[in-house]
C-alpha cells in the first residue's frame, strides 16, 4: 500500500544500503528498504562505539530523524511478515446496515497502516529552502 500511496504513479525508489561490499552498486528499493538501510547503519556505528553525530541521525532534506522512524518500520516489517490483511467478505449493497458497518470496520483497520505509512513518507519529504 505504501508504493500505491506515492501519487498513484511509477514507484520512487532509493539507493539502499546492501552490507559493507564497496564494489556492489547499491541496489535501488522502495523506501522503507532505505530507511531500515540507514537506521541500520547508524545502529552499528554506535554498538561499534563509533561517534555519532546529529547529521548521521538526521535525514538529508527530512522532516524527521532516524530515531522517530524505528517504531514504524517495526510496524511495517510486522505487517507484512504476519500477512494482516483485512480479509472481511463484502456484503451486499442490498443489506445497507450490513454494508455500512463493513465499511466502518474497513476504515478502522486501515487507518493505523495509512498512519504509519504516513509517517514513513514524511521522511522523503524536502524542507522547503
Amino acid at each position: 500500500m505504501l508504493a500505491e500511496l506515492v501519487h498513484g504513479r511509477r514507484k520512487k525508489t532509493y539507493k539502499a544500503y546492501l552490507g559493507r561490499d564497496k564494489k556492489k552498486p547499491r541496489p535501488r528499493r522502495l523506501l522503507p528498504c532505505w530507511l531500515y538501510g540507514e537506521l541500520y547503519q547508524a545502529r552499528n556505528a554506535f554498538l561499534h562505539g563509533n561517534p555519532i553525530t546529529v547529521k548521521r541521525l538526521a535525514l538529508k532534506g527530512s522532516k524527521v530523524g532516524l530515531f522517530w522512524l524505528a517504531a514504524p518500520l517495526y510496524r511495517l516489517a510486522l505487517t507484512g511478515f504476519l500477512q494482516l490483511a483485512f480479509t472481511r467478505k463484502n456484503p451486499p449493497a442490498s443489506k445497507p446496515k450490513e454494508f455500512g458497518e463493513f465499511v466502518n470496520k474497513r476504515m478502522i483497520y486501515y487507518e493505523y497502516q495509512e498512519i504509519i505509512e504516513r509517517a514513513l513518507l514524511r521522511a522523503r519529504n524536502r524542507r522547503k529552502p
